[in-house]
């Protein structure tokens, strides 16, 4: 059953306030900051987990198709 992502004003404006929440500083004072992998990896996984928040993956049902 295809997936589908609901973009609109409200949710990416639920992204933009998640990510200006998001304390950086937690990863770019930590030890991350000495090795470039871990830092990147660190900033990826907060920006996914709050794409995914602000995004759900929905799957289609017969009703909102």
């Amino acid at each position: 059953m295809p997936h589908y992502q609901d973009i609109n004003k409200n949710s990416i404006t639920e992204f933009q306030i998640k990510l200006s929440y998001e304390l950086w500083d937690n990863i770019f004072n930590s030890d991350n900051g000495s090795d470039v992998d871990n830092l990147f990896n660190s900033i990826l996984n907060s920006y996914l987990r709050t794409l995914y928040s602000s995004f759900p993956i929905k799957k289609f049902n017969k009703k909102n198709q």
